[in-house]
């Protein structure tokens, strides 16, 4: 079976897409033949591969991904695999001046985002200045760049300063995703790969006691779970033992689906498995809204009723229809070592225009030809190479680009 990488930094509010196929040579050949007239068309709308001031302000997310360590092996995650990715060919970390130096960049230029994640395929915890990062970012939301700072995190790691210094960050608006994905020892060892249930349980049960404590109100919890065949049975003991964890400290716990919506406090979120083979999907989707009904959950797709109606059909794998992806529009992501990519599934780089060693954020993603080829393309319907066959942007779990959005791009 193939192992996907699940990434619940994206579920929050744009899940980037999955990428499939690929093109000739070592390089994706990002762009079909078929579209070449139609992107040169569009290019005169390009405005040097800078959009316009409202797509510029809707960006939504920024991943900082602080490295690729991690102290699990989730079956869901091609960290269960890390020998044969390239991604985890060279284990480090972000450099703190270089994320500094971003977050500045942004803050001066009047960047806007709506969150700052700092998460990508490894525990961001394992980075042994994650403290002083977390600060820099508060520094910057403080300063309009970010209307909020997610956390993704397995917990293993979280100890209790960590959590005391993040949760004394001030007004500014957090939520920490907690990826949980069982509600017992033994199933936790087959879904994550590792023995960590009892530690990672207590380390979150410590931050919810911090946060009561502190008085952090501006903070919010997320407690994950992907419904696999594993653990699909524990879903209702999932959701039973956080929400007395909550209750105990006089919070309030909402059970949601889909997407965890902008007006709630802390949740026990079920995130629906994402895979790219058809037959997978399709097994994957079923199991899901099995487990949505055990747990009367009305799932909550964010972008059209269409992606509702999938989710209930079940249909799965690439549709004939062109759906534009918002990753080269609205998210970009940055790897460790500071190289910008579009998507949280390139994790092999491969649509990467370069490096924030070598130049500026504004200058690698607003000013770059091969960006703006590839945005051009996704306006056609004709991205080619990792893109071509996505089917991501037609899930359950895809927000994020609207026809809206579409046609004031084009109007430039």
């Amino acid at each position: 079976m193939k192992r996907l990488a699940i990434f619940s930094a994206a579920a929050t509010l744009l899940l980037i897409p999955a990428l499939a196929g690929g093109g000739e040579g070592d390089k994706p050949k990002l762009v079909a033949d078929r579209g070449n007239a139609s992107i040169a068309r569009l290019r005169p709308a390009l405005k040097d591969c800078s959009p316009p001031a409202k797509i510029r302000e809707a960006e939504k997310n920024l991943v900082l991904d602080l490295g690729n360590r991690c102290p699990l092996a989730c079956r869901h995650c091609i960290q269960n695999e890390p020998d044969r990715h390239e991604h985890f060919r060279t284990l480090g970390q972000m450099d703190v001046d270089l994320a500094t130096s971003l977050l500045d960049e942004l803050a001066d230029r009047g960047r806007r985002f709506h969150s700052l994640i700092l998460f990508w395929l490894g525990e961001p915890l394992q980075h042994p200045q994650f403290v002083d990062i977390h600060r820099s970012a508060v520094a910057a939301a403080a300063r309009g760049v970010f209307r909020r700072i997610e956390v993704h995190t397995n917990a293993v790691l979280l100890q209790r300063e960590i959590a005391r210094a993040v949760l004394s960050a001030g007004p500014v608006p957090q939520r920490w995703h907690f990826s949980l994905d069982a509600a017992s020892p033994s199933t936790y060892t087959k879904v994550k790969g590792r023995d960590h249930y009892w530690g990672a349980r207590q380390n979150v049960l410590a931050f919810l006691e911090e946060r009561a404590g502190l008085d952090a109100q501006a903070v919010s919890a997320v407690f994950q779970f992907i419904p696999q065949v594993d653990n699909a049975g524990e879903a209702v003991a999932f959701a039973r033992t956080w929400r007395r964890a909550v209750e105990r400290h006089g919070g309030q716990l909402s059970l949601v689906g889909g997407h965890v919506p902008e007006d709630v406090g802390d949740v026990v979120f079920f995130r629906q498995l994402d895979a790219l083979e058809p037959g997978e999907q399709e097994d994957a989707n079923r199991l899901y809204r099995q487990v949505l009904r055990r747990t009367g959950v009305e799932p909550r797709p964010a972008l059209t009723d269409r992606l509702r109606r999938r989710l209930t059909s079940g249909r799965a794998g690439p549709a004939s229809e062109p759906v534009p992806c918002a990753g080269p529009f609205l998210s970009p992501v940055v790897h460790g070592d500071g190289r910008l990519t579009v998507c949280t599934r390139d994790s092999g780089l491969e649509l990467s225009p370069g490096s924030l060693r070598d130049g500026s954020f504004h200058d690698l993603w607003w000013e770059s030809p091969g960006l703006g080829e590839l945005r051009a393309a996704h306006l056609a319907g004709t991205a080619g190479g990792l893109c071509r066959d996505c089917p991501i942007p037609r899930s359950a779990n895809y927000t994020g680009l609207t026809r809206s959005d579409l046609d004031r791009y084009r109007r430039g």
